[in-house]
């Protein structure tokens, strides 16, 4: 959504950018810091779990992956024959991709891109009590994704209740 700022807003925005970016000059005033800066998080990541892009499960499941560039954990699978298939990234649809980093979904990863969880209960059924899968042939460009038990955090396929059974809760609707 587009909104029309005041001079003083865009001032002071333009004012914010400006301080980022002296920042990062201050931290990494060469190419050498930066791509220092650079290694130094990719090695950090690989001591967290995540492993090089290239080792992603190549069965179609889903996978957590990071990209070069983005802030976001993004949800991700792979599609066809290695090597010459492709990543794609889901949030309500799929984009190709170009992971670095892939690691399997963490309970605590964020649902879809941008670190925000896609409230899909809310967009399908209006309450948390259930979900249910888009219908056959529905086509209203949101695509299904996991959710988490709200009891114990294990993670359950989209068309799930909001609990587990190991939570000893009903969890298929119907």
């Amino acid at each position: 959504m587009l909104r029309t700022v005041s001079a003083e807003e865009f001032d002071t925005l333009i004012a914010a950018i400006d301080a980022k970016k002296a920042k990062r000059a201050a931290k990494m005033p060469t190419e050498h810091d930066a791509l220092l800066q650079m290694f130094e998080a990719r090695q950090r990541l690989e001591e967290m779990g995540w492993k090089d892009a290239i080792y992603c499960p190549k069965d179609g499941s889903e996978f957590s992956a990071i990209e070069s560039g983005s802030t976001g954990v993004h949800l991700c699978t792979y599609s066809g024959e290695w090597p010459t298939g492709s990543w794609w990234v889901h949030d309500g649809d799929s984009w190709p991709a170009r992971p670095i980093l892939w690691r399997p979904r963490q309970l605590d990863d964020p649902q879809v891109n941008h670190g925000l969880a896609m409230d899909y209960d809310c967009r399908h059924s209006g309450s948390n009590v259930g979900i249910e899968p888009p219908k056959v042939g529905s086509n209203d460009g949101v695509r299904p994704v996991s959710e988490a038990c709200r009891t114990c955090g294990l993670l359950l396929a989209p068309w799930l209740r909001l609990y587990c059974t190991k939570c000893v809760q009903q969890h298929l609707k119907g």
